[in-house]
């Protein structure tokens, strides 16, 4: 039986041991890809109080083959220095926080699972099987419920938080050549939207019945997708696809103009409340996107392949204390 094959930039390559599996290749042979996660935190010794002021990040990194990644590193943003990290599945992939930022999902895709993380302790108390290779996910407004995308094997697979258990999974794209990547979900937590880097489309699915809708062509590969709220004319999601972001207006779903971000484009994440969109690339960048004139600013320097990258927002008033 043949497999097939497909190159996605920034991506690493894993045998397809399973049957129906597909491979990712990539263009060099070891990869240190960084998937940031800022939260916001706290206990006795500031954990807490970080991540509730949105001062701790979390980074998973994905290695080479041959010694694939198992952990997520912490990284206290006011000292700038890494603390202890997550031991979790192999090859950590893609990172989302629930609702309050107390519990961080982690997409394992050399394991086939999602680990669900006490940010107030860092440890995992839940591991979720789902389909094959996840690399992305995202969680509903309300904490209730969370996506995966499992690029092996073009599906969706949807998680209960209440009792971290999967749901049946939902087929989204050709069979042949599907592979989601990328998942975000509306601020009103009735639709989430699929990147389908293998079929070249975004799928929208309604969370009332997890039912799929009619798929969106969006040119280039679409990599990434973040929602605001606040666009032009309402809720729009931007779609990293190529070197642009292509504007979704979630309210008919139409495609507008492309905004030029310079590099090949892995990711991007919009600051809660703004109108800033920060875009991670394969030259180990990310840049700010002022997304109401569609200028890019000055980009940062992370270094490896970033390809995803969450914002939480700061939580006004005072932050409960541990023990």
């Amino acid at each position: 039986m043949s497999t097939l094959t497909r190159t996605v930039t920034g991506r690493r390559d894993r045998p397809a041991t399973k049957p129906g599996a597909k491979r990712r290749s990539l263009s060099i042979s070891v990869l240190a890809a960084a998937v940031l996660a800022l939260v916001a935190s706290a206990c006795g010794n500031g954990l807490e109080q970080r991540v509730a002021s949105g001062e701790e990040a979390y980074v998973a990194n994905m290695a080479s083959q041959a010694d694939p990644g198992t952990t997520v590193a912490t990284l206290n943003l006011q000292s700038k220095k890494a603390g202890a990290p997550v031991k979790l599945g192999a090859d950590p992939a893609a990172l989302a926080l629930a609702k309050d930022s107390t519990r961080l999902l982690v997409a394992n895709y050399g394991a086939d699972t999602v680990s669900i993380v006490n940010t107030a302790t860092n440890t995992a108390f839940a591991t979720v099987k789902v389909g094959l290779e996840p690399d992305a996910l995202a969680v509903d407004p309300a904490g209730d419920l969370a996506l995966v995308a499992d690029f092996g094997d073009g599906m969706v697979t949807p998680i209960n938080l209440s009792d971290s258990k999967a749901l049946p999974p939902i087929r989204v794209g050709n069979p042949q050549s599907s592979e989601p990547d990328a998942i975000a979900i509306s601020a009103n937590g009735n639709l989430a939207l699929v990147a389908d880097f293998g079929d070249g489309m975004v799928t929208p699915i309604e969370l009332s019945g997890l039912k799929t809708l009619p798929p969106i062509r969006v040119p280039g590969g679409p990599r990434s997708i973040a929602v605001s709220s606040n666009g032009p004319s309402g809720p729009v999601a931007y779609v990293a696809s190529g070197t642009s972001l292509y504007p979704i207006n979630l309210e008919d779903l139409s495609v507008g103009n492309p905004i030029p971000v310079g590099q090949v484009a892995e990711a991007v994440a919009i600051q809660s409340r703004s109108s800033t969109a920060f875009v991670a690339d394969e030259a180990g960048l990310v840049t700010p996107v002022n997304l109401r004139d569609g200028k890019a600013g000055t980009p940062i320097a992370v270094g490896g392949r970033p390809f995803a990258i969450v914002i939480t927002s700061f939580k006004q008033g005072p932050v409960s204390k541990g023990p």
